[in-house]
């Protein structure tokens, strides 16, 4: 779904990356999107309720074990309040849109499952490799491209990226912690270690480190800066 104006016109959503570290979301059905909209949450962090009739079998796994709380009933006034996100997933219509409006009075970002008109957020299309996570969206306009789109990035990405950005996360610490010269030196620092030589030594099995990355930044960075002194260009 694109957003309207009212006026009939699209415009696109504004993108986001939610932490939900200990937030509430509240799903609301007990199917198997249902399910994939607990995964996903629960994934990140968030403190998920689910309210299910019949919920799967995975849902009731995941009760025992700690990592949601279930409600085996039909969803009731008042479940909405205090959750950051609210998912309706149900097969009856009427019912998810009550949902919608409780959710929305509640002052939650809803998201009635197929079905945009109740959407105050839509998920786009996810390439993950661990810590990266590429987002795709149309803004609801033509969702198939968005699958296709995100097909494409996932056969160019491959899966080591995940502990690739793991690396560089460890080398931006470094650099906050040791760079002089003030930020736009620790920017070029940062930006030299995303050279594609780095990653193709990183996949070729070169044991690299944050230390030894951020030693070759510093040797590359003081080679520069000589090389300027002395005149070369």
């Amino acid at each position: 779904m694109a957003v309207s104006d009212g006026g009939g016109a699209r415009r696109p959503y504004y993108p986001v990356f939610l932490d939900m570290r200990g937030k509430r979301a509240l799903v609301v059905g007990g199917g198997e999107v249902a399910c994939r909209k607990a995964a996903g949450l629960m994934e990140s962090g968030a403190r998920v309720t689910v309210v299910a009739k019949r919920p799967t079998a995975q849902m009731r796994a995941w009760a025992d074990d700690g990592l949601v709380t279930l409600a085996e009933r039909a969803y009731r006034p008042g479940d909405a309040a205090g959750m950051l996100l609210v998912y309706a997933a149900t097969d009856d219509a009427r019912a998810n849109e009550a949902v919608y409006a409780e959710a929305e009075a509640a002052g939650a970002l809803a998201n009635v499952v197929d079905d945009p008109a109740h959407c105050r957020f839509i998920v786009p299309s996810v390439v993950r490799r661990g810590l990266l996570q590429l987002a795709v969206s149309t803004s609801g306009a033509a969702p198939a491209l968005a699958k296709r789109l995100r097909r494409d990035l996932e056969e160019r990405c491959p899966q080591d990226l995940a502990a690739y950005v793991e690396l560089l996360a460890d080398v931006r610490a470094l650099v906050k912690e040791r760079a002089d010269g003030g930020e736009a030196r620790r920017v070029s620092l940062l930006e030299a270690a995303c050279d594609p030589a780095l990653f193709a030594r990183f996949r070729a099995g070169e044991p690299l480190d944050a230390e030894a990355v951020l030693a070759e930044l510093f040797a590359g960075a003081d080679g520069d800066a000589a090389r300027e002194a002395g005149g070369f260009r």
